[in-house]
């Protein structure tokens, strides 16, 4: 017996409406093994997005910048050799060779700056 997707309606596209769904988020699928990934933010969601990345492509170059380093994410280093940790403050040519940039930081002025910074 055969089937067409469109008989099944769990596969079918949502009707528009108009109204945006719940959830507006749009998967990417990327090779970060081929990209220079920077992480901004040392504290619990630098170390949960570090460990993400190295779990789904542990050989991408990582480099993540912060004040303060968790140290789950010290850890996490010492695992692997290709990501650097630079224990300082955030400059905008800290962007120049990122390809990716991962903002991980808990204060929403140096975020809206690393955002600015970026686009330019």
């Amino acid at each position: 017996m055969q089937h067409s997707l469109a008989e099944n309606k769990d596969l079918t596209a949502p009707q528009l409406t108009g109204q945006p769904e719940s959830n507006d988020l749009f998967p990417v699928f990327l090779k970060l093994q081929e990209l220079f990934v920077l992480v901004i933010g040392g504290g619990n969601v630098g170390l949960e997005k570090l460990a993400a990345v190295m779990a789904n492509s542990p050989l991408t170059k990582v480099k993540l910048i912060a004040t303060e380093i968790n140290p789950g994410i010290r850890d996490l280093a010492l695992k692997y050799a290709n990501i650097e940790l630079a224990q300082r403050a955030y400059h905008a040519t800290d962007l120049d060779p990122a390809e990716i940039v991962i903002v991980a930081v808990n204060d929403l002025v140096l975020s809206e700056q690393i955002r600015k910074d970026a686009k330019q």
